[in-house]
């Protein structure tokens, strides 16, 4: 069985950073974040990010 993570806020920085090490060392990721865009273009570079985008209205911070 693979190892799964979920990284919060992947769309750059250290969370896109976190997946793409995660997924280095055999893990199959999901990934949020709030820029569509950016989500898109992390999952095609690898088949084993899988994304769904943050809903503005659900976040805390908001």
């Amino acid at each position: 069985m693979r190892k799964k993570a979920i990284v919060f806020g992947a769309t750059s920085g250290i969370g896109k950073e976190l997946a793409k090490l995660l997924v280095n060392d055999g893990f199959v990721v999901a990934i949020t974040g709030r820029r569509d865009e950016k989500l898109k273009e992390i999952q095609i570079s690898s088949p084993n990010i899988h994304c769904n985008k943050t809903k503005k209205e659900k976040s805390l911070y908001h």
